[in-house]
């Protein structure tokens, strides 16, 4: 933090009972998310005790959902929240002391008094957001030319700006007397890079370690994903107002509502996923358009029978092993939290969130409201949009945060030709890997930088430098060695849920969905109404059940009968359901929903929930009919 964000009112740390927990394993399996994770911490040289308990307070603070609370109890008074791993306490910045009373009361209501600190700052969130908009219009013409990006610090109680390298120096120092001068804190900064879209290529399917980005049941958040356009990746998975599941990716991904896409088994069988529906790729400056989009996941999916279900978790790409995590939630993004990323090109790999709502310009197109993640470990290529960005939990669950969006592409400009493949004489052309490939003819004064392992003079300490050329291009034991990485990689995503308010809305907000989780797999439905002298299942004359009610209807299962019949119903009555027709035929009268069997040639299963008018009747012969009104039709 600059000395100018501290020194403010004097205001102290926050002091609290030490948190304690029963002994726990602190072991996560080789390889894994959760792995990676901790690796990034020891990276930057936390032991494995302080990474795992780094993870476990992110975690419990995510339980809690503390920062949306204290972003709501204290408004416009909001100064932000990071997360600093070697203390493994959550920082809480304050610009006044009535701000500091409600930060601690809403602390200690959620019992973490010891993994917070208070920090005193000079800018609420609200400030600087002002801030950043006002310098957004200072640089239109650097945006318009897709050199900058702005940002949100508030680890830094600051706006930070960020300039490419080709912004002549003049304008830069312009730049960096102005935001000396300024009342808030503002950070000038010159990176080599320009933010594109990890665009819906022709890519390969996922090869790193012989493992192919495609899962059984293969609609699952980080499997590959193919429609007419290209191959992203899938994300999250979500669900809409009429309670139907959707599929989350990158809105770039998408060209047009009504797009067919498919989604490919372990097997290798590709199979119709749905069609994409509510797209956004950003928009003019200040419509606070980020690049989010959905497809809504087919009827056959949306049942949850073994054979195709729809469920809350996340694919794992390790070496020769696809698990999964369940999915336990979201989590607002928060500065230095661990995160995780799954690309069906790349893989998955993991960073730490670097600033929030990250404004860019690409293909003349403003993307506002996104999240940048950085890292010497993270890895992203074309092909990784729409996947998902999460955090695996100590105890292995999972929770999401959102999709990828772009990366910052290396170009360099060196004021001197050279010739060889990474050599461009544009920066268009450099940062334009679809277009402009790497060739031995290639010549210019731009050169596009990837992921390098040079031998040093001597060994080195930190997170980029190995021992041997061979750990470096592996990304294992880092921390120490002769062979340094660079340069380290920034990545930009789009958030479930937008931390900082008044920004542009993440993607559950905009486009009105509420995340698919362990907890709403499958929606409980209120317990039903038995009827009077009706205990046990209702069976047919030959003893088949047709109806099984199972706590009142609640969780009965319906098997169809061999025919249909309708009128003259004997028994009535009025409740709720959650029942599983089964390989029957289901057509659909207006609101009914009619099970049979008669003259069927397509068999299929649903699984329906809402209210239900039951009409039950044993006809003269020994078939038997259940018919279900529903008020309103719902699905999971």
């Amino acid at each position: 933090m600059s000395g100018a964000a501290a020194a403010d009112s004097g205001l102290g740390p926050l002091s609290g009972t030490p948190f304690s927990e029963p002994a726990r394993t602190t072991s996560a399996s080789p390889g894994s998310l959760l792995d990676k994770e901790i690796k990034v911490l020891t990276n930057q040289g936390l032991s494995h005790e302080q990474a795992w308990r780094a993870l476990e307070v992110q975690g419990r603070i995510a339980q809690a959902n503390l920062p949306g609370k204290l972003q709501t109890a204290m408004g416009d008074d909001f100064a932000g929240v990071w997360f600093d791993n070697p203390t493994a306490q959550l920082q809480v910045g304050v610009a006044s002391h009535a701000a500091r009373r409600v930060a601690e009361r809403v602390i200690a209501q959620e019992g973490l008094s010891a993994n917070v600190a208070i920090v005193p700052v000079r800018s609420t969130m609200a400030q600087l957001l002002a801030v950043q908009r006002q310098w957004n219009r200072k640089l239109a013409g650097l945006f318009a030319r897709e050199q900058v990006s702005t940002g949100l610090e508030p680890q830094q109680n600051a706006v930070s700006v960020r300039l490419a390298a080709s912004v002549p120096t003049v304008q830069r120092d312009v730049l960096e007397q102005e935001a000396r001068i300024a009342s808030t804190n503002v950070l000038v900064t010159v990176t080599g890079g320009t933010i594109v879209p990890l665009a819906a290529t022709k890519c390969n399917i996922f090869e790193k370690g012989k493992e192919n980005a495609n899962c059984e049941p293969s609609i699952t958040a980080g499997v590959r994903l193919a429609s007419a356009s290209g191959i992203c990746t899938a994300g999250p998975v979500a669900i809409n107002e009429n309670n139907e599941r959707v599929l989350l990716t990158a809105g770039h991904c998408i060209e047009k509502e009504g797009e067919e896409w498919k989604a490919t088994n372990t097997k290798g069988v590709s199979s119709k996923l749905g069609k994409s529906g509510k797209f956004f790729a950003g928009g003019a400056a200040g419509t606070k358009l980020g690049d989010y989009g959905e497809i809504t996941i087919e009827p056959a999916w949306q049942t949850g029978v073994a054979n195709n279900p729809v469920l809350a978790v996340t694919a794992e790409w390790k070496s020769n092993e696809e698990t999964s995590f369940p999915i336990k939630g979201e989590r607002e993004p928060v500065v230095k939290n661990m995160n995780c990323h799954e690309g069906q090109t790349s893989g998955e790999s993991c960073g730490e969130i670097a600033r929030l709502n990250v404004i860019y310009v690409t293909s003349g197109t403003y993307k506002e409201g996104t999240v940048e993640d950085a890292g010497e470990n993270l890895y992203g290529e074309g092909g990784d949009s729409g996947g998902p960005w999460l955090f695996v939990e100590t105890n292995k669950e999972a929770r999401m945060e959102g999709t990828m969006n772009a990366r910052v592409a290396e170009c360099l400009q060196l004021g001197e030709v050279k010739k060889g493949p990474p050599f461009f004489k544009t920066q268009t052309e450099c940062i334009s890997r679809t277009a402009f490939a790497e060739a031995e003819g290639n010549e210019g004064e731009w050169e596009r930088m990837e992921y390098k392992c040079a031998e040093v003079a001597k060994v080195e300490q930190g997170a980029k430098f190995y021992m041997s050329k061979e750990a470096c291009e592996k990304l294992e034991n880092a921390g120490e060695g002769k062979w340094e990485r660079k340069p380290e990689l920034h990545l930009v995503w789009e958030p479930l849920k937008q931390p900082v308010a008044g920004a542009a809305e993440g993607s559950l907000e905009k486009l009105k969905l509420r995340l698919l989780t362990t907890a709403n797999e499958r929606i409980k439905a209120t317990p039903g109404i038995t009827p009077a002298g009706a205990v046990g299942p209702f069976t047919d004359k030959s003893g088949a059940v047709s109806l099984a009610a199972k706590g009142g209807l609640s969780g009965a299962e319906v098997k169809c009968a061999s025919s249909a019949s309708t009128g003259g119903f004997q028994t009535s009555l009025l409740g709720t359901f959650d029942v599983l027709f089964k390989e029957c035929l289901v057509k659909v009268l207006t609101s009914l929903f009619l099970c049979t069997g008669l003259n069927a040639t397509v068999t299929s299963s649903i699984l329906a929930l809402g209210t239900f008018h039951l009409r039950y009747r044993e006809l003269t012969g020994t078939r038997s009919v259940a018919a279900f009104l529903l008020i309103p039709v719902h699905f999971v």
